[in-house]
């Protein structure tokens, strides 16, 4: 593991825990240079010291810290504690090939008894995420690299390292995203999701939290734990009966547990996502009873009585995924993914198509984004009603196409 890495994993941690914001972070890191951190032995003897740290951020700290004895996972170092969860714990890590990565493992101590068929569905589940991830390699699904066990028996899969916020972060730190950022994050998810209704999955679980955008604009769907397979005769993990999913953006029948939901119920989930991504709040709210019974009879909102100037192709999307019934919905990714393309293409925004210039990003406010190429000067005002497209070709550059990425990595900046 190189001084460098370990730095940024540092960095990176920080700002994931929400302990420090990306300007004092950046301090850190440089200060941690300063300090010839080399290990992660250096780093815990230097914030274990609070030389130069303040008693609260060391405290801070130490909370990343693995423990000295901790293990790694193959040949994957934690460096850093990232989440903890009721199933396991997750780490940032130093892969062999000197890579940050996510580690995400299996507690042995489940809050569950030992043995009985509740742990055996946790470990069964783990293991099956695995296995679904490693076989979806669409740049729209966080990839898992490698998974296994150590030594103590302890399960465990490493993950690509996305290096920016969830979905869920970056609207709660903005208040609601402008349309066009919301609808290019939007194309390159149901994008992801294609590839897993190609191999006859339904995630079940798509909420802003398991939505990843990274700081290069590309947006990734995460976490396939409860995914389950739409073919005949497959073994189902979830017991008869039982709901799973997250209650703010479930479908109707996977709130009455129908045992034959299809992909249909995951484009519901993405309209609700959509609306939160605009609206900065869940379609509907209300104890988890109240948002059940609304997903099932209340009529769909209409994120324009929060966002006047939100376009009617965008609310037409939100309303035709979220229908009640599902024969009236969106039959599948493909025609999604068609509706949002021409979304974009109707902001001035083109979808799916490289743009070989750097950019440069431009300011962004919620009615305004604007970005401009090098060798040219290009506006775009993404307001929330339109958008305006001009260029000054008289420099000899010529005016490429954007495509999704380059949307979204502009207007995170």
């Amino acid at each position: 593991m190189t001084p460098q890495i370990l730095i940024d994993a540092l960095i990176q941690a920080v700002r994931k825990r929400r302990i420090l914001s990306r300007v004092p972070s950046e301090r850190l890191g440089e200060m941690a240079k300063q300090k010839g951190i080399a290990s992660v032995d250096d780093l815990r003897k230097w914030i274990t010291s609070g030389d130069g740290l303040s008693g609260h951020l060391a405290n801070q700290l130490k909370t990343l810290l693995p423990k000295q004895d901790e293990p790694p996972c193959g040949g994957y170092i934690p460096i850093a504690h990232l989440a903890e969860g009721g199933m396991g714990t997750v780490w940032l890590a130093c892969s062999p090939k000197n890579e940050l990565v996510v580690i995400k493992t299996l507690k042995g101590n489940l809050p569950v008894a030992a043995g009985s068929t509740q742990a055996q569905e946790f470990i069964k589940r783990f293991e099956r995420e695995a296995r679904i991830t490693q076989q979806l390699t669409h740049g729209g699904v966080v990839r898992c690299l490698d998974a296994g066990a150590r030594d103590d028996g302890t399960l465990f899969m490493i993950l690509e390292y996305v290096d920016s916020g969830d979905l869920k972060d970056l609207v709660e730190s903005r208040g609601g995203l402008n349309e066009g950022l919301a609808l290019a994050i939007l194309y390159q998810v149901v994008d992801g999701l294609a590839e897993a209704h190609r191999i006859h999955l339904i995630h079940r679980d798509i909420k802003p939290a398991n939505i990843f955008v990274s700081s290069d604009g590309r947006a990734k769907l995460a976490d396939f734990g409860i995914a389950r397979s739409t073919e005949q005769n497959r073994t189902m993990l979830t017991m008869e009966g039982a709901i799973v999913g997250s209650p703010l953006y479930m479908s109707p029948e996977q709130i009455v547990t129908d045992p034959h939901l299809d992909i249909r119920s995951d484009i519901y989930a993405l309209g609700a996502v959509l609306y939160y991504a605009l609206a900065a709040q869940a379609p509907y709210d209300g104890r988890i009873q109240e948002v059940l019974h609304k997903h099932c009879t209340a009529s769909i909102p209409d994120v324009r009585l929060l966002r006047p100037k939100i376009s009617e192709r965008s609310h037409e999307i939100i309303v035709t995924c979220m229908q009640k019934e599902r024969a009236k919905r969106y039959k599948d990714p493909a025609e999604l993914l068609a509706a949002t393309a021409n979304a974009l293409v109707k902001l001035g925004l083109t979808p799916g198509s490289a743009i070989e210039e750097d950019t440069r990003p431009g300011d962004l406010s919620d009615d305004q984004a604007g970005f401009r190429p090098d060798m040219r000067t290009m506006a775009v005002n993404l307001s929330d009603g339109g958008a305006t497209l001009s260029a000054d070709l008289n420099s000899g550059g010529t005016l490429g196409t954007i495509d999704a990425h380059t949307i979204v990595a502009n207007l995170l900046a």
